[in-house]
């Protein structure tokens, strides 16, 4: 059993916007009691700006993005600093893991962030995980590591997501503005309903709010992945062991895939699109095979070998997803040859079967979602940027 346990910035600071110790350590406790129960846990946890803060006296202004990224600096150590001294005192050992969200677009680097997680696991250390604010901007403006721990639960297939936060679940109206709002126990069927009892605002130290946390849920739910959201009090997750759930349940929603392909559906970000004749639609759909270089008709995007792409078919509806092998300079080289008569130097496949995904089914009559794989996540994790 492997958990993924969350904490946003709001839930580990004091009423003076400092992170508070004794929160600090009420968690590790938390965590250490799961742990003895067999569960492996992964901490991602915000809090490296709200740490500078406390350590600058900057108190709960407003600050410019270069001044958050420069408090992430200085407090992301002191932060670490107290959950290892929290953590040493009970017996644990915790490392730290700095990412981006680029750090999952590429494959090999997403499959080092497993085989250094599951290290740490198997030696009995508390990998703690935060994005690098210093380096990337996406956690300081988007979502307060919720989508970061989504990602990162699907990359090491966590049974559970559990997102601890100032609040007990989600509601069918912002509670603190209408009295009379109902928490919504089990979420099963998603729509947008859901979306609209909740705005996209943060608290004055985080910047994540219920809206993050939906999006972060929706991902993991479609991975196969049950997610809570939850309020963070000392022992919530001892409680939660026991049995005693108060927050709002998420339930798996994902169908049965590969590694390789949980990552090409619904993490990996494309960095182009190809479109393809009705003969290579085919062959990709219906017979099953790789993507060879007569059947692309035009190209779009800035991308490298081995990154990956759309594939469209003429009228640009998507029709999966693959890592393809040759780059977008060398490919529109290929095709320009191609559209001249000139010889093409043989290339075996742009896009292997093996590192393809279907993401829609288009017959010759009708469309519809493929079995194989439905990136109901789409607007979530991001789009190309091309």
């Amino acid at each position: 059993m492997r958990w993924i346990v969350k904490i946003g910035s709001n839930s580990l600071a004091d009423e003076h916007g400092q992170i508070s110790h004794d929160k600090i350590r009420a968690l590790i406790e938390d965590i250490v009691f799961v742990r003895a129960q067999g569960v492996e846990v992964v901490l991602v946890s915000s809090g490296a700006i709200a740490a500078g803060r406390g350590l600058l006296n900057k108190g709960i202004k407003p600050l410019t993005l270069p001044e958050k990224q420069a408090l992430a600096a200085l407090g992301q150590p002191h932060l670490l600093g107290l959950y290892r001294e929290a953590a040493e005192r009970l017996g644990m050992k915790v490392a730290q893991l700095l990412l981006t969200r680029s750090d999952f677009d590429r494959r090999e680097r997403y499959v080092r962030i497993r085989q250094t997680t599951d290290v740490l696991l198997a030696e009995g250390v508390l990998p703690i995980v935060n994005e690098n604010d210093t380096v990337s901007v996406a956690e300081i403006q988007f979502g307060d590591n919720d989508l970061l721990a989504a990602l990162l639960a699907v990359n090491i297939e966590a049974d559970r997501l559990l997102m601890l936060t100032d609040i007990d679940g989600l509601y069918d109206a912002p509670p603190l503005k209408v009295p009379h709002a109902k928490k919504i126990a089990r979420v099963d069927v998603w729509d947008e309903t859901l979306f609209q009892h909740v705005t996209g605002k943060g608290s004055a130290l985080g910047t994540g709010g219920m809206q993050s946390k939906i999006n972060a849920a929706r991902l993991a739910t479609a991975s196969g992945i049950e997610a809570w959201v939850m309020r963070f009090e000392p022992g919530c997750l001892r409680r939660y062991v026991n049995g005693e759930h108060n927050g709002t349940q998420f339930i798996a929603q994902g169908p049965s895939l590969s590694q390789k392909k949980r990552w090409l559906s619904y993490i990996s970000r494309p960095q182009g699109t190809i479109w393809v004749d009705r003969g290579a639609q085919e062959a990709l759909l219906e017979k099953h095979k790789s993507l060879l270089l007569p059947g692309i008709v035009r190209i779009e995007g800035h991308f490298e070998a081995h990154d990956t792409v759309r594939v469209v078919d003429m009228d640009a509806l998507e029709i999966g997803r693959g890592v393809v092998m040759v780059s977008a300079v060398d490919l529109a080289l290929l095709l320009e040859r191609r559209a001249r008569g000139e010889e093409v130097s043989p290339i075996k496949e742009i896009i292997h079967r093996d590192g393809w995904v279907t993401t829609r089914n288009i017959s010759s009559t009708n469309s519809s979602i493929s079995s194989e794989a439905s990136v109901c996540t789409k607007g979530l994790i991001g789009e190309s940027q091309t």
